[in-house]
């Protein structure tokens, strides 16, 4: 027997690992930059992408965006509405107590 809901809840779950790790990827990049002392002559020489490319395979736990892009606040915001509602879900499913059908 499987429960529906706790099927969706993990879905749920699943999907905001995903777009926080989508995040930290984007704030790790924003770091990088933030860090060097050239990072424009370092983006157009084409010298980070390949950076990028040797630290993601490399540290594959925690990647870099290879793609440019900020976390806007909205996103965060709605990230983390997100996340406090899926955990008032899933913590309400638990103390209900998960009924099979």
């Amino acid at each position: 027997m499987t429960c529906d809901t706790c099927r969706e809840l993990l879905s749920e779950g699943l999907d905001l690992c995903v777009r926080a790790r989508s995040m930290d990827a984007m704030d790790r990049r924003a770091a990088t930059l933030a860090a060097s002392s050239h990072a424009e002559s370092w983006v157009e020489s084409g010298l980070f992408d390949k950076y990028v490319e040797r630290h993601n395979i490399d540290r594959p736990d925690t990647p870099i965006s290879t793609r440019s892009g900020t976390v806007a606040l909205w996103l965060e915001e709605q990230y983390q509405t997100d996340l406090a509602a899926w955990e008032r879900k899933s913590r309400h499913h638990l103390m209900q107590g998960c009924s099979h059908g």
